[in-house]
């Protein structure tokens, strides 16, 4: 599984730390696109809905779970 991850400021922590969040496995989708070819559009709308899915999901910080 693909992770996200960004330096940020934590405020509970009172340092810089690694925030991350899981992310979307698009060689797993793209793969799966291509070898589900006759079922293309519904797959490519799942990939497009667990990006969508995924881009709401907020980063924590890796010490202490602040979510940021």
């Amino acid at each position: 599984m693909a992770v996200k991850q960004m330096q940020h400021f934590c405020p509970t922590c009172k340092m810089q730390r690694l925030y991350s969040k899981p992310g979307v496995s698009h060689i797993l989708h793209g793969i799966a696109s291509l070898v589900l070819i006759n079922f293309w559009i519904p797959w490519f709308l799942v990939w497009i809905g667990a990006t969508a899915i995924n881009w709401g999901k907020s980063y924590r910080c890796s010490v202490c779970g602040q979510v940021e």
